[in-house]
C-alpha cells in the first residue's frame, strides 16, 4: 500500500476526505468520500497523478461547509465504478461541471438527476450548481 492511501474493501464504506490522502478506493458495495473540514475544493478535472480517486459512489460535500466539487463526464466514469455518482451536501456547497452535454432529467428523492451519455449525476437540490441546465 501507499502512503497516504485509503483501501474500503468489501461493503459498504464512509471514507474521510481531508485532502492529503493520495490514494483512495471504495472497493465494492456503496462508498461514500465525505469531506472533512469547511471551504475545501476536490478538482477532478485536472490532472493530479498524485491523487486517485476510484470505487466511489457518492461524495458528500457536507463536511463543516462551503465545500466546492470540480467534475467532467471522463473523471465520472473514472471514480465511479457504474458511470452513477450521488453527490450529497447543502447550502454553501457547489459543484461545478466543467463540460457541456450534460441533460436535465427530472428531479426525485432530493435529487436533480443530470444525464450525459454513458454519465449520471444526482446533485443534492441544496446545493448550487455552475454550469449545469436549470
Amino acid at each position: 500500500m501507499l502512503a497516504d492511501s485509503l483501501y474500503g474493501g468489501d461493503g459498504n464504506d464512509l471514507i474521510i476526505y481531508d485532502s492529503v490522502d493520495k490514494v483512495v478506493d471504495g472497493g465494492a458495495g456503496i462508498d461514500t468520500l465525505r469531506f472533512a473540514a469547511s471551504g475545501q475544493t476536490l478538482d477532478l478535472t485536472v490532472t493530479n497523478p498524485s491523487l486517485v480517486l476510484s470505487n466511489i459512489d457518492v461524495i458528500d460535500l457536507t463536511g463543516t461547509g462551503n465545500n466546492t466539487l470540480k467534475i467532467d463526464l471522463n473523471k465520472l466514469l473514472s471514480v465511479t465504478d457504474n458511470g452513477s455518482l450521488y453527490v450529497d451536501g447543502n447550502a454553501g456547497d457547489v459543484v461545478q461541471v466543467t463540460d457541456t452535454g450534460w441533460q436535465l432529467q427530472g428531479s426525485a428523492g432530493g435529487y436533480n438527476h443530470y444525464s450525459n451519455g454513458l454519465g449520471n449525476l444526482y446533485i443534492d437540490t441544496d446545493i448550487t450548481t455552475q454550469n449545469l441546465p436549470a
